[in-house]
């Protein structure tokens, strides 16, 4: 589990805690649904800040809904049971995977 930090339109930070797989050099997301609120963000304002074993970092973000079921397999084998549990309430079929690219640091 990683500590995702968004920022809404007015500028204020959320911090949301979700799971996390890496794939073709890249960690990954993935919103349960394209209306959950911590995705809305990222669709305002496509950044985040990642926390990740205790180091923080900045990255841009990209959907690619082509990789919905490549990043639902890569889940259910990285967190098992509890994916198959929390798919029980909610359908993996509007998931939107979201590939992380690293920011270059400020100068």
């Amino acid at each position: 589990v990683v500590a995702v930090t968004t920022t809404d339109a007015s500028g204020a930070q959320h911090e949301t805690h979700v799971w996390v797989v890496d794939s073709d050099g890249h960690a990954w997301l993935r919103s349960g649904s394209p209306k959950s609120g911590w995705y809305a963000r990222l669709k305002e304002t496509p950044t985040l800040e990642l926390e990740r074993n205790g180091v923080r970092a900045g990255y841009t973000i990209e959907a690619v809904p082509a990789k919905r079921a490549e990043l639902n397999t890569l889940m259910r084998e990285k967190y098992g049971w509890a994916d198959a549990y929390i798919e029980f309430f909610i359908s993996r079929a509007e998931a939107v995977p979201i590939r992380l690219d690293p920011r270059p640091p400020e100068a």
